[in-house]
């Protein structure tokens, strides 16, 4: 029995969780995963990650204090935030869907407050390009 309600329980959060992704892909969202692991910031985009990687270039590129650095080929960029030095990159993780990392250190002591800030600027601008 009580295996029995366990797997109730857990097949009604899977088709919650399920039914809320479509909802968002419906409703034209950005659909994307989020977590933080050691303040390192990573969230996957149902977007190809050309895409991501242009608007996640363009986002830090306007928010930075200096130039960036940018290396085309890893799809990395490297740019200073409010003190923290940043680094972001993009990797295509399956066919439409890419994995966006970003990490931030101010005085060599990672910052998750400013990795959580550039992450959320580059999804409001992916949502305002669809």
């Amino acid at each position: 029995m009580k295996h029995t309600i366990i797997l109730g329980a857990l097949a009604a959060l899977t088709l919650s969780s399920s039914c809320a992704l479509m909802a968002g892909a419906a409703a034209g969202g950005v659909v994307y995963n989020e977590f933080a692991e050691n303040k390192i910031y990573e969230a996957q985009f149902n977007m190809d990650s050309e895409a991501v990687w242009h608007s996640a270039k363009a986002t830090v590129s306007h928010t930075a204090t200096d130039p960036i650095e940018v290396d085309r080929d890893l799809r990395k960029l490297v740019a200073k935030i409010d003190g923290a030095v940043v680094i972001v990159t993009v990797e295509t993780f399956d066919l439409d869907q890419s994995i966006l990392r970003i990490e931030a250190k101010r005085y060599g002591i990672i910052d998750g407050e400013v990795a959580s800030r550039v992450l959320t600027k580059i999804r409001e601008g992916l949502e305002g390009e669809l």
